[in-house]
């Protein structure tokens, strides 16, 4: 009997000593991208003094049309279950310093600074855009798709199912080619207007 507990022992040993196995989690990101990016107006609105669970929730809630079939009630629960010392319970959505990069939400409840630019997926296969109002801020795209990216962090891999970014559109004036646009508006007398003049 004791050479069996010496056996249990040892394979218990051998197998707390294992690295642990990779896991793969759902992600949602918010991204801060453009001039005037949506974490940022989020902030600005008041949705900063929430944790990011919280800001995430209230993002989902505020939203017209809504968005909850892009960050579900499975999504939430599975946020809601991660354990209480996560960082999307210990963060402020304010607290996060992200410049113009993005914020990944995770449902093991991680939150990682991502290079993530919802703009460059808009509009590939699989992709779809809602363009929906945030309550105190604005339009903002949400995308969403299976798994429109993923990244890999501490051994584990992160599968990006939504993106949110400001809904602000731009207008983009080209001066490609060898008798660009621009140069042309410029030869027929258009380089001594504003770019923001309004016609009467």
């Amino acid at each position: 009997m004791k050479l069996r507990s010496y056996y249990l022992i040892a394979i218990a040993l051998v197998l707390a000593a294992l690295p642990a196995q990779a896991a793969t989690y759902q992600t949602f990101v918010l991204s801060n991208e453009g001039a005037n990016g949506l974490v940022s107006q989020l902030v600005a609105a008041g949705y900063g003094n929430l944790e990011l669970y919280g800001a995430l929730v209230q993002v989902e809630t505020e939203t017209d049309p809504s968005v909850g079939g892009i960050i579900t009630p499975a999504v939430i629960l599975a946020l809601q279950n991660a354990p209480l010392s996560s960082a999307i319970f210990a963060t402020q959505l304010k607290s996060v310093n992200l410049g113009t990069q993005a914020l990944a939400i995770s449902t093991d409840g991680t939150v990682q600074v991502v290079s993530i630019v919802g703009a460059s997926y808009q509009g590939k296969s699989g992709v779809t855009t809602l363009v929906s109002n945030i309550s105190g801020v604005g339009h903002a795209k949400f995308l969403s798709g299976g798994t429109i990216t993923s990244f890999s962090a501490g051994g584990n891999t992160y599968n990006v199912f939504g993106i949110a970014f400001s809904g602000e559109q731009t207008f983009v004036l080209s001066n490609e080619g060898s008798n660009g646009l621009i140069t042309q508006l410029v030869a027929g007398g258009y380089g001594n207007l504003n770019l923001t003049r309004r016609w009467s």
